[in-house]
């Protein structure tokens, strides 16, 4: 159930710390203004940077001129302790299926950065929304003797930027 869903942006601005719920509520709303065409829905900073797919865009250029509603699949995935929101989901753009790959940075009750990918492969949307539910597995915490650092994650992470660049075959790159 979204925590959000009919709290005020207030609310959500005046919290101190926003938590996983919390970051949960700044996608909801997010997709809601997408879907409505209203980026004046959301609390962004002045110099709010938007990319779609790679590209800089204003906020309310590209998908959000086409997007029509929230799809059944969502996966939030929140980084309390960065301020990130991340979300991988389905959507609909003029009534075809699309994936969805967000990311919105949350400071201070606004939202200076947002990243969007669109797939646009309705047949791959459409599988997807056909799970119902993303696993178990990508929901669910580890217990704490499985968990690794968050500095091992981004070391391990950075490998594999590291291996493309470098395209040797030689080094770790797992």
């Amino acid at each position: 159930m979204r925590l959000f869903l009919f709290a005020s942006l207030a609310v959500i601005a005046s919290a101190q710390q926003c938590d996983r719920a919390c970051l949960n509520g700044w996608v909801d709303k997010y997709l809601e203004a997408v879907v409505a065409h209203d980026a004046k829905r959301l609390p962004i900073t002045a110099n709010v940077k938007y990319t779609e797919n790679g590209q800089r865009l204003n906020l309310d250029d590209g998908f959000w001129n086409t997007a029509t509603a929230i799809g059944t699949y969502k996966l939030y995935v929140p980084d309390v302790r960065m301020g990130n929101a991340a979300f991988i989901g389905t959507m609909r753009e003029a009534g075809a299926a699309v994936t969805v790959g967000l990311r919105l940075k949350v400071e201070n009750g606004k939202i200076p950065e947002i990243e969007t990918m669109v797939i646009r492969n309705p047949t791959a949307a459409a599988n997807i929304e056909k799970s119902g539910s993303p696993r178990k597995a990508l929901t669910e915490s580890l217990p704490a003797d499985k968990r690794v650092s968050r500095d091992k994650l981004v070391e391990t992470a950075n490998k594999y930027f590291t291996g493309m660049m470098l395209n040797d075959g030689k080094g770790d790159y797992p």
